[in-house]
């Protein structure tokens, strides 16, 4: 069984008082850095991950667009999940003001 490296990255995280690994337009920075910092950690990840494959491998172009389509498949699954909610509060909003 092999164990997440999960609670291994927090741990770091929280030791070096790292706060956000992803921050706007600077994830790729933010990605490449940590990445070449705690390297034996990112290449245990990276199996995983392909986002950190691609820091690791200093390819930042890649890691741009490997970035936007995951940000754009959590909106679009965001999007998805808030619809009939929205729809139901719009209901109950017609229904009141009727």
């Amino acid at each position: 069984m092999t164990l997440s490296p999960i609670p291994k990255v927090l741990s770091t995280f929280l030791k070096h008082h790292i706060k956000a690994f992803l921050i706007g337009g600077q994830a790729c920075h933010y990605y490449l850095y940590l990445c070449k910092k705690f390297s034996n950690i990112a290449m245990e990840v990276s199996k995983d991950r392909l986002l950190i494959s691609l820091a690791l491998s200093s390819d930042m172009a890649g890691l741009q667009r490997l970035l936007k389509d995951e940000e754009d498949r959590e909106k679009e699954a965001d999007r998805q999940y808030w619809e009939p909610l929205r729809k139901q509060l719009e209901e109950w909003r017609l229904k009141k003001e009727s």
